[in-house]
């Protein structure tokens, strides 16, 4: 089996006439992150394509920032960090993501097997060492 791609977070920025938006999304590489943008992003302007995206676009590779869950150990009293090892429902295996935002009703992973973060609620799924 080949090693998976460690996870970074990249802040990808988006102009579009006179319009510039920065979002923060987790991905093994850029080019997921700039994806999942567009997704985001095709929602509102559907009638871009990919590829005229990616001329809008651009992906900056981000430290991630630790304490980013505050709100979640507050409200649910749940210690979770970026790079924590987590497992979900069905036994699947996760790593903690930095997310886009503070929430305390979500925390951002991607599955092991996996190149685009994803949402879960605080109370379905274990912190595993």
């Amino acid at each position: 089996m080949s090693k998976r791609r460690s996870i970074s977070t990249y802040a990808v920025t988006v102009e579009y006439g006179e319009h510039r938006w920065t979002v923060h999304y987790s991905a093994r590489s850029p080019a997921a992150a700039r994806y999942d943008a567009y997704l985001s992003f095709s929602g509102a302007y559907d009638h871009v394509s990919f590829k005229d995206f990616l001329r809008l676009c651009k992906a900056i590779r981000k430290v991630p920032h630790q304490g980013r869950y505050e709100g979640v150990k507050r409200a649910y009293g749940l210690d979770v960090s970026v790079g924590d090892r987590i497992e979900l429902p069905g036994g699947k295996i996760g790593t903690v993501t930095e997310p886009a935002h503070d929430s305390v009703q979500h925390v951002s992973f991607i599955y092991d097997d996996g190149n685009h973060a994803r949402l879960c609620h605080p109370t379905e799924f274990r912190v595993i060492e």
